[in-house]
């Protein structure tokens, strides 16, 4: 080797690495769950959900249903090769219960093992971290024929049973587990009220002893984990949705209102999850004490200590006062003085306040103190399912949304240090949203009206791709190979693939060096 080269050699390796320099270590990507997009509700094995059984009663048979969905289970690698081009670190996806074990329990459908492991391989090679949710809603209607599913600790063995099929057969590619998203909103929408499968509509007791053994179930499945499999590096979260709460005023009693908003809506599942019971403030409450159950010294320790990272799912903000005699002795505004807290997005429930990201980002991390992922964040467009797909694909809304939102998301990571390792962009594509396919959250545009359900790429997956490959790198490693799957450019976008500029760039640099060598 001549001299020239010893003295190159530094310089190759400072122009390789350059690239990389300044970036956030955070991964990102986008989410979905089974039964919004995947289809195919009775195909290879699978036997009906609840959500399946819901739209199948005579009394539904007119509204709009997720039998197909956008077809993913027939199409999952063009649709996984979408995190490829845009250059996504990290993709959230769930598994469908009753895909796996169609009985709710007892014989395995290999049918649907299969599918979920091709789905974590094109998942891998498609450049981006596997994160694996267990349950999104969508229990097998199975387990309710049985026993009335959430509302009996029976769920307990069941879900701890699943979730070690899951281990088995994918603990070897996946490090991530989020367990069960949002249990607040299924056990109130469905088994307290009637809105929601199996719609059963009890007192507002069952809300609270469905979420006790949601908090269960997450505890046991982890214990197994950790027993079991205790040379995996596996690592566990509950995702929860938080309203970020603005205080009214700066008066202390507002302060306190803030805090205890926030509490009320976190600790509910991850107090217990972390301390091994429902915090003081809960049982004393006035108004929801009464409806706490109460967790045995055994159950205590099955749950305590069970999630090692915050999964928070980041959507809406509002005003909060201090209301005595109120639940938590709170309540909740988008106004002051006249003047809504953000625009209202085309779900009624959601009032777009960008800043909030920043804030309860900082409240987590006082709080809980421990790794943070941002497992959904995302808008939907109003009246966006009547606009000409032109107007659909150049979508402002969401695109000014996500510009709002990475910003105060770099500032959190930036300025005030917070532990943030990953934030997931909900969603990508266009679903059903549960009772409609109105409400569009996607990035990626289906259109609805085509028989074969075309993708089309949206003016906000080009700017997550631009934003996130140009400011962040991964802190996980992949080791799988290149990105496939449509190209950007095919709908008049641009090809910014992260791993494609990176292999070119190490190209131009190894071949300038060669160079060099040679003269």
């Amino acid at each position: 080797m001549t001299m020239r080269s010893i003295l190159i050699l530094p310089l190759f390796s400072l122009l390789i690495n350059a690239q990389d320099s300044g970036k956030l270590p955070i991964a990102w990507g986008f989410g979905t769950s089974a039964y919004q997009i995947e289809g195919a509700w009775n195909v290879d094995g699978k036997s009906p959900s609840i959500w399946d059984a819901w739209y199948n009663d005579p009394s539904r048979q007119d509204k709009p249903n997720a039998f197909v969905a956008n077809d993913h289970y027939h199409r999952m690698k063009e649709d996984i090769g979408y995190l490829g081009q845009l250059g996504a670190t990290a993709y959230r996806f769930s598994v469908a219960w009753s895909r796996i074990l169609p009985d709710c329990s007892g014989k395995v459908n290999e049918a649907g093992v299969k599918f979920y492991s091709d789905m974590i391989d094109e998942i891998i090679r498609n450049g981006a971290m596997p994160i694996l949710t267990m349950y999104h809603w969508d229990i097998p209607q199975s387990c309710h024929d049985q026993y009335q599913s959430w509302m009996n600790r029976k769920v307990i063995d069941d879900f701890t049973n699943y979730a070690d099929v899951l281990f088995q057969n994918y603990g070897d590619r996946v490090q991530y587990f989020l367990t069960l998203n949002e249990p607040s909103a299924q056990c109130g929408f469905g088994y307290a009220q009637k809105f929601w499968p199996p719609g059963l509509g009890l007192t507002e007791s069952a809300r609270y002893v469905c979420q006790h053994h949601a908090n269960l179930a997450h505890g046991s499945a982890v214990q197994l984990a950790r027993q079991k499999y205790s040379n995996r590096n596996f690592k566990f979260g509950m995702p929860l949705i938080a309203t970020w709460g603005v205080p009214l005023s700066s008066s202390k009693a507002d302060l306190d209102a803030q805090d205890r908003f926030m509490t009320f809506q976190t600790k509910w599942n991850w107090g217990p999850l972390i301390d091994g019971d429902y915090p003081a403030i809960m049982k004393s409450d006035r108004v929801i004490g009464k409806y706490l159950p109460k967790y045995t010294i055994k159950d205590m320790a099955i749950m305590k200590g069970t999630i090692d990272f915050i999964a928070i799912n980041y959507y809406s903000a509002s005003y909060v006062q201090n209301r005595p005699g109120a639940e938590g002795n709170y309540s909740t505004t988008w106004t002051k003085d006249g003047v809504a807290i953000g625009p209202v997005s085309g779900t009624d429930w959601q009032a777009v306040y960008t800043p909030g990201i920043r804030g309860i980002l900082q409240w987590l991390h006082k709080t809980f103190n421990m790794e943070i992922m941002v497992s959904e964040c995302g808008t939907s467009v109003r009246n966006e399912s009547k606009m000409s797909l032109l107007q659909v694909v150049r979508d402002t809304f969401r695109v000014n949304f996500f510009e709002g939102i990475t910003k105060h998301l770099y500032d959190a990571i930036s300025i005030d240090k917070l532990p943030v390792t990953s934030f997931i962009a909900w969603s990508l594509v266009d679903n059903f949203e549960w009772n409609t396919y109105d409400q569009r959250f996607g990035v990626i545009a289906i259109n609805r009206t085509s028989l074969n359900l075309t993708r089309t790429i949206k003016d906000s997956a080009l700017f997550l791709n631009n934003y996130f490959t140009q400011n962040t790198k991964s802190p996980f490693k992949n080791t799988l190979g290149s990105a496939s799957g449509p190209t950007i450019g095919s709908n008049g976008g641009s090809q910014t693939n992260s791993d494609i500029f990176h292999f070119n760039w190490n190209y131009i640099i190894t071949i300038i060096y060669l160079n060099l060598l040679i003269i």
